[in-house]
């Protein structure tokens, strides 16, 4: 990536032009940059659950996580924070910022058929409550 960047920034550029949002993910881990968020016209960043790995997210962890979480949105980035397990977690993210989480705190990976199933069990129960 580091070798091609301007390549890779016109194919993203190219498939920005279309209406496809571009994430980085894991953002924050191995070979992650600043210098991506510079130089890469990404959308939205995905910090890396490893930020998150503990339920007490320690002092200087919260500093880390707040101040890319601000620095995202003041350049114009949506923020995902990757490994949510407790609601501990979520509130801080909410707190800092961060609007957009995922990790087993709200469901564990699924297939296609399991997402369905829930997803009509939620919508017929959804029916139930406003019949």
């Amino acid at each position: 990536m580091f070798r091609e960047t301007n390549k890779i920034v016109s194919i993203i550029k190219e498939i920005k032009k279309i209406g496809i949002k571009v994430s980085l993910d894991d953002f924050g881990a191995g070979y992650s940059s600043l210098n991506i968020l510079k130089n890469i016209p990404i959308d939205i960043i995905k910090l890396d659950k490893l930020f998150l790995d503990k339920r007490d997210i320690s002092e200087k962890g919260k500093i880390v996580i707040k101040n890319i979480i601000n620095m995202a949105n003041e350049l114009g980035l949506e923020v995902v924070a990757e490994g949510v397990e407790f609601p501990e977690q979520s509130q801080f993210l909410k707190s800092v910022g961060c609007e957009v989480v995922q990790g087993y705190l709200y469901g564990k990976p699924m297939t296609i058929r399991e997402f369905e199933k829930l997803e009509i069990s939620n919508r017929d129960q959804y029916i139930e409550s406003i019949s």
